[in-house]
């Protein structure tokens, strides 16, 4: 992170922003992380694609939930009742 914030310039008058780099607007949807994920995963291993997903820039959250839908780990009826 300091390596980062060496390279820039910090200015006081304006605001953080996240961008997200799957999208060309810079903002996440579900579906931009489904198309990412899927043309990662047809051209490399699975693993890969895991590996794409934490170098992901998005919020802890997101890339939790996107993890958990990789491994089929989502509560839903079907995998409760497992």
């Amino acid at each position: 992170m300091l390596s980062r914030l060496s390279t820039g310039a910090l200015c006081k008058d304006s605001l953080d922003q996240l961008l997200w780099k799957g999208d060309q607007k810079g903002t996440f949807s579900v579906k931009s992380a489904y198309s990412m994920l899927d043309n990662h995963q047809c051209s490399a291993a699975r693993e890969g694609v895991f590996s794409l997903l934490w170098q992901a820039e998005a919020m802890p959250k997101v890339l939790t939930t996107t993890w958990r839908i990789l491994i089929d780990r989502i509560p839903n009826r079907v995998n409760l009742l497992i």
